[in-house]
C-alpha cells in the first residue's frame, strides 16, 4: 500500500480554515448595521472557508478537502457541544453568567445550521472546482473559484440563514440579511480570486503537486483517498 503524502503547508491551510469557521460560529448572532444595510457579523468572516477549501480543492484535490470539511465540522460539533453544557455551570458571578449564557447559549443551534447549509454548498463548491479543472485542463482557477463559490455560498444562504435566524430577527430583517450576506460574499469572491490564484501557483510548486480527480468517488460521505502518482513532474490523481 503507498503510504500517504505528507505535505508542508495542508495543516496551516486547515488551521486557518478552522480559524475563520469557528470565529463565523461565535459572531453568528452578533448583528451589524449601517444604514439599510443590515447583516450578522459571521458573514464577514465566513466566506474565507471558501477560499481556503478552493485552494485545497485545487491544489491537493476533492479528497483531501472533503476529508478535511468533515474534520473541521467535527471540530465544530466538539466546540459547540462543549462551550453549551460549560456555559450551564452556575458561576459565582451571575453578571458574567447571564453575559455567557446570553452570547452563547444559541451557538448549538448556529452550529447544526451551519452544517446542514455548508454540507450542501461547500460540497458542491469543491466539486465544481475539481471537476471544471479537469474540463479547463487546470485553467481558470480564478474564473472557476469565483462562478463555484457562487453558486456554493447561495446554496449555503438559502438553506442555513432562515434555520439561524427564524424567530430571531423579524422577517424583514431576515430578508436583508439574506440578500446583503450574499451580496457580500459575491463581492469577496471576486476579490479573493486573483490572490487565491496567486498562492494557488505557489503552492503547487512548493509542493510539487497538482491533482486533477480522475475517477474520484465526488460522494461527500466517502472518506476514503485516492492513491497518487506522478505525471508530468507533479504529483497528482
Amino acid at each position: 500500500m503507498q503510504p500517504q503524502k505528507t505535505y508542508k503547508y495542508l495543516t496551516l491551510l486547515c488551521m486557518f480554515y478552522l480559524t475563520a469557521d469557528l470565529l463565523s460560529l461565535v459572531l453568528t448572532y452578533k448583528f451589524i448595521q449601517f444604514g439599510s444595510i443590515f447583516l450578522s457579523t459571521e458573514a464577514l468572516v465566513f466566506p474565507l472557508t471558501y477560499t481556503i477549501t478552493d485552494i485545497i480543492a485545487e491544489v491537493y484535490g476533492y479528497a483531501e478537502a472533503r476529508r478535511i470539511i468533515w474534520l473541521v465540522f467535527l471540530c465544530d460539533f466538539i466546540f459547540a457541544l462543549s462551550l453549551y453544557f460549560l456555559i450551564q455551570i452556575p458561576s459565582p458571578n451571575q453578571h458574567i453568567q447571564s453575559v455567557y449564557h446570553d452570547a452563547f447559549s444559541s451557538l448549538l443551534r448556529g452550529t447544526i445550521a451551519e452544517v446542514v447549509g455548508v454540507l450542501a454548498g461547500i460540497f458542491i463548491n469543491i466539486y465544481a472546482i475539481s471537476k471544471l479543472k479537469i474540463f479547463t485542463r487546470g485553467k481558470y482557477f480564478w474564473l472557476r473559484s469565483i462562478g463555484s463559490s457562487l453558486i456554493g455560498e447561495a446554496i449555503l444562504v438559502i438553506i442555513s440563514m432562515p434555520i439561524l435566524f427564524s424567530n430571531v430577527v423579524s422577517g424583514s430583517n431576515l430578508v436583508k440579511i439574506i440578500v446583503f450576506t450574499y451580496s457580500y460574499k459575491i463581492i469577496f469572491a471576486i476579490t479573493m480570486a486573483l490572490p487565491a490564484t496567486a498562492i494557488v501557483m505557489l503552492l503547487k510548486r512548493k509542493e510539487n503537486v497538482d491533482v486533477y480527480d480522475h475517477g474520484v468517488n465526488f460522494n461527500p460521505f466517502e472518506l476514503t483517498t485516492t492513491p497518487i502518482k506522478k505525471i508530468d513532474g507533479y504529483e497528482a490523481i
